[in-house]
């Protein structure tokens, strides 16, 4: 949100990515790789809904009423838990095999991401391909 909020301010791509580097603390690949997103998509649309994602699912994990194992099932709504619980304990539906690095280790995963920087690392650690199993 930074990066998009330093561009509908003016402020250009070197810039933007220079201030990534300096003030938040990512690495200069990862700086630029966030300002070309804002830059592409026009800076908010796209960011916005999974920052809004991001913050639902942060609330349904810290409230209980969702849990990592259940989320790792696949994509789907908050709303549908209900029913993929129900579907599970009439024997529908199995628990996922395979694990993200995410739900591993809340500090940290092998690619370097920790909380200080999510979202969006955060996020984008629960949809990496680098999967293991249980």
């Amino acid at each position: 949100m930074v990066a998009a909020d330093l561009m509908h301010r003016g402020a250009s791509f070197t810039e933007t990515a220079r201030r990534l580097v300096r003030e938040e603390g990512f690495g200069t690949a990862e700086s630029v790789s966030i300002a070309e997103r804002a830059y592409r998509g026009g800076g908010v649309a796209r960011d916005v809904g999974y920052l809004l994602g991001w913050l639902r699912v942060h609330d349904a994990l810290a409230r209980g009423a969702a849990t990592l194992d259940e989320l790792r099932a696949g994509r789907l709504s908050l709303d549908a838990l209900p029913e993929v619980r129900k579907l599970r304990a009439a024997g529908y539906a199995r628990d996922a095999s395979l694990r993200p690095n995410f739900s591993r280790s809340f500090l940290s995963t092998s690619s370097g991401t920790t909380p200080r920087k999510s979202p969006p690392s955060d996020a984008a650690s629960l949809i990496r391909l680098e999967l293991t199993k249980k």
